[in-house]
């Protein structure tokens, strides 16, 4: 067993504190006087003084969270549409075409998602809303990035040919951070054909 100080003494939590009468008629007056303190129970704040606490998250609607699904399956970064009676409500389908309902008390909800977890899954959600796989960029699609050799940023056409680097404008250089800016089908200075 660890040691926990506690108070004024140090102390085994398998131990029994030894008391006087004195203190146990006291203790007794105190627990039944004072059984809630602020709305928790004493009991409550005893244990969590003595074993230690953790604080729970709190949810609310428009907050991104990463939870499990489909008994613990998939995991996944969702936005909370809802909150009823114990259940999280996120725009995510599950594997079964149906809204996503999470239990708040079980291990699907893990935690709130961190900002560059939020940021991964817009981008993500972005090029499945444009019938692409995640980062799946094509010819004619307009990025920013910034190039490795000198660190220029670059931003205009993709070029992309098989066993070479991308271009950008037709600078031919290894680039990191690409952006999507507008995909290539949805480009409105140039016609259906080119």
């Amino acid at each position: 067993m660890t040691e926990n100080k506690i108070m004024r003494g140090d102390f085994k939590m398998s131990e029994k504190v030894k008391v006087t009468k004195y203190e146990k008629e006291k203790i007794e007056e105190f627990l039944e006087r004072y059984h809630l303190f602020a709305g928790v129970p004493m009991i409550k704040i005893f244990n969590a003084a003595v074993r230690g606490y953790e604080v729970e998250p709190e949810f609310e609607e428009e907050q991104w969270i990463i939870a499990f699904h489909d008994n613990g399956k998939h995991k996944c970064t969702a936005k909370i549409t809802g909150i009823y009676s114990g259940y999280l409500t996120v725009d995510v389908i599950n594997v079964h075409g149906e809204d996503l309902h999470l239990p708040l008390d079980g291990y699907y909800v893990i935690r709130h998602a961190t900002l560059s977890e939020i940021a991964e899954e817009k981008e993500r959600r972005m090029f499945e809303a444009n019938g692409r796989d995640y980062r799946q960029f094509r010819d004619g699609d307009i990025v920013k990035g910034q190039a490795e050799s000198d660190g220029q940023r670059l931003f205009g056409e993709l070029l992309l040919s098989p066993g070479n680097p991308p271009k950008i404008n037709k600078i031919e250089t290894f680039i990191s951070g690409l952006k999507i800016i507008c995909f290539a089908e949805n480009r409105l200075d140039r016609s259906g054909d080119e």
